[in-house]
């Protein structure tokens, strides 16, 4: 966990149209957040269901998402401890277990799920 604490920005980046990479965990998202790490993760399951655009994370769906998205993060400090905070807690089973389930938000309103755009 150490070494990902010394890291800026933690990269998940899949394969959208991989079977496998569809069975992946959001574990990687987790081990990040608990560290106050920002994530830019491939806008799949299971990340999608774990980041809220923006807030824990950034979902990026192609190239161009990656690319500004790394930007932003890259040219501002502040802004990468302020998406990286965000992601506190998250790794707390019971405050993503209701949106992993399909049930309403249970507190943990950083987590809501998809990005949707």
């Amino acid at each position: 966990m150490r070494a990902i604490a010394e890291t800026d920005v933690n990269l998940a980046p899949l394969d959208l149209t991989s079977p496998f990479c569809n069975a992946k965990s959001e574990l990687k998202f987790f081990e990040a957040a608990a560290v106050g790490v920002p994530t830019i993760a491939s806008a799949m399951e299971p990340f999608a269901a774990a980041i809220e655009h923006g807030v824990p994370g950034f979902l990026a769906r192609d190239p161009g998402e990656w690319r500004d998205t790394l930007e932003l993060l890259v040219a501002s400090r502040a802004r990468r401890r302020q998406v990286g905070r965000g992601g506190a807690g998250a790794e707390r089973a019971d405050t993503l277990q209701p949106q992993r389930a399909g049930a309403a938000n249970s507190g943990g309103a950083a987590f809501t799920g998809p990005y949707s755009g």
